[in-house]
């Protein structure tokens, strides 16, 4: 599924360590939800609390390092913290959550818990990384964000929460491109 499954381990350990409160989300929820595929990353999304970013940034400079520039995301707005393993320059991004965002509160409050590398970590629902996908797609339209889309749309069809996406793609601008994706995928009845 990753091609550094102990840097990814690694990462979760710290976070579970530390109580934060934070998500697996990116290409390894897509996977989780639809058809695996190979990353060059790991993507967490990281509620910040206290001094819980300093304190993240310390225990995983004990295996990785740390990218001194802090990166602005232009898509959703949030801090980047990039963090590379130096054997095999897998990199980790750690973005701070915008708890002032809508949909980010109802994300993190609908986050589930699952194993992931023998470890319990969280998880978006299905609806959510279907929700951020969108939200990426329609601003930088990745070929790799749309086959995400339409494999966990295909996977999880009969147990998504329609009017739930439907909601946050109006909110978010993207409800004509969920449609377009909904008529590509939709099982035949």
């Amino acid at each position: 599924m990753t091609p550094s499954p102990e840097v990814v381990g690694f990462v979760i350990d710290a976070l579970n360590e530390l109580g934060a409160r934070y998500m697996v989300t990116g290409s390894i929820a897509s996977n989780a939800y639809g058809e695996p595929r190979g990353t060059i990353d790991a993507d967490f999304v990281l509620e910040v609390e206290g001094n819980n970013v300093e304190r993240l940034r310390q225990r995983l400079m004990e295996r990785l390092v740390c990218e001194p520039q802090l990166a602005f995301e232009t898509v959703t707005g949030k801090t980047q913290h990039k963090f590379r393993h130096p054997a095999t320059k897998f990199l980790v991004e750690i973005f701070e959550a915008r708890m002032d965002d809508p949909h980010e509160r109802s994300r993190f409050d609908r986050r589930r818990v699952a194993p992931f590398l023998d470890r319990q970590t969280f998880y978006p629902t299905a609806e959510d990384v279907i929700i951020g996908k969108l939200r990426w797609f329609k601003q930088i339209r990745r070929r790799k964000d749309h086959d995400d889309l339409v494999k966990v749309m295909r996977r999880q069809w009969s147990t998504l929460d329609w009017p739930y996406i439907n909601h946050w793609c109006n909110q978010h601008g993207t409800l004509e491109l969920l449609d377009k994706l909904k008529s590509q995928t939709k099982p035949s009845d």
